[in-house]
């Protein structure tokens, strides 16, 4: 989370406020430990690091936050919410209002401040998958994957909502992203699956305004769905072919490129059947999958008809996600899984689905890992 400094807390300090300076003291330890950006004015950093009621180290930490200032501020232009902590005189609890946050520091706990931000997803797989994803669209629009931290939550496919359940008391600060689950969008969700549980969990601890999306009745929580049916749609063509030539599975791709000709570049429409087909286990009837289709598209063209049979038995190879992310870094196919990646980034509809959770991810997640350092 980017929290910003209001100038009524200055107004404090100045008066000898120690709840304030505190406030400081312990927003410098935060930022410190990768848990947040504060992103001061210069006029800020080079006063708090002058600042003697304060420790040493947040002291440093308000030198190296002077130093990296432009890219914080740069970077913040990317978030959907900012905190702006504020005097109680100014603000008592929190208020929305575009995409500030405005609270008073008396209602910001050490919890609050101190606690690391989560990426709740339905397996080990699905968290590391969906980081990979996330730290090459940033690079693409480069923002700083450095940037964004979190400790990966693992719900177990039935039980994210348990594990929902207990992050409330420290408190909820994270997103929580599950498999869609489903042909058509979402809600309403599909009975028992994973999203819904979710969402009903969200809904009994007041965590959402909204179904999906950044929360605006818990600023520092979030939760979506996937754009693909499941984490398995998330692998984009380009990446999944990268995939067939480093293990040499031609027969394995033969299949993808009966359902799809020109495979791995995908036309319009077959990017929408990737996005519902279930490449996980495959999908005996396309019934609901063409109506979406023709919904969004227009009609079936007599092409595509003729090749329903084939698309229907495509599936990814069962260790499709572990080979990405063991060769995502520190392998001889690290480059092209990058190179793969960014092509795939290149489909505006399969940009758009990435940027779903992407941009609440760095949103909620904000924090500078080599602040440790500092």
């Amino acid at each position: 989370m980017f929290i910003e400094i209001d100038e009524s807390i200055d107004h404090e300090i100045d008066s000898g406020c120690q709840a304030a300076i505190d406030l400081i003291d312990l927003l410098c330890t935060a930022h410190r430990m990768g848990n947040l950006i504060l992103a001061l004015t210069r006029p800020q950093a080079v006063r708090y690091r002058q600042l003697p009621a304060i420790s040493d180290l947040s002291r440093r930490t308000a030198s190296f936050i002077s130093l990296r200032l432009n890219d914080y501020i740069a970077a913040m232009k990317a978030a959907s919410r900012v905190i702006r902590a504020c005097s109680p005189t100014v603000q008592n609890n929190f208020s929305f209002s575009g995409k500030t946050c405005q609270v008073s520091y008396r209602i910001l706990s050490q919890s609050h401040i101190l606690t690391q931000k989560f990426l709740l997803g339905e397996g080990f797989r699905d968290v590391s998958v969906l980081r990979i994803i996330a730290s090459e669209y940033y690079a693409t629009v480069s923002y700083p994957s450095a940037y964004v931290t979190f400790r990966p939550l693992i719900g177990g496919g039935g039980s994210c909502h348990h594990a929902l359940q207990a992050e409330t008391a420290i408190p909820c600060k994270g997103l929580a992203i599950c498999d869609r689950d489903a042909v058509s969008a979402v809600p309403p969700f599909k009975h028992n699956t994973t999203a819904e549980k979710v969402a009903a969990c969200t809904d009994e601890m007041s965590l959402m305004t909204h179904v999906l999306g950044v929360s605006e009745n818990s600023p520092f929580f979030g939760f979506d769905v996937t754009w693909g049916r499941t984490i398995e749609n998330m692998i984009g063509p380009n990446l999944l072919d990268t995939y067939f030539s480093a293990m040499n599975r031609p027969i394995e791709r033969q299949k993808f490129t009966s359902a799809f000709p020109q495979f791995p570049q995908l036309d319009p429409a077959e990017i929408v059947l990737w996005r519902d087909l279930n490449l996980k286990d495959g999908t005996p009837s396309l019934h609901a999958q063409l109506q979406i289709l023709r919904n969004e598209i227009g009609p079936i063209t007599a092409s595509l008809t003729g090749r329903l049979s084939a698309i229907s038995q495509i599936a990814l190879p069962s260790d499709t996600l572990d080979w990405i992310i063991e060769n995502q870094v520190g392998s001889r196919f690290s480059r092209g899984v990058s190179r793969a990646l960014r092509c795939d980034l290149g489909i505006p509809a399969y940009r758009t689905g990435v940027e779903k959770f992407a941009l609440p991810l760095l949103t909620l997640a904000a924090g500078d890992s080599s602040a440790r350092r500092s």
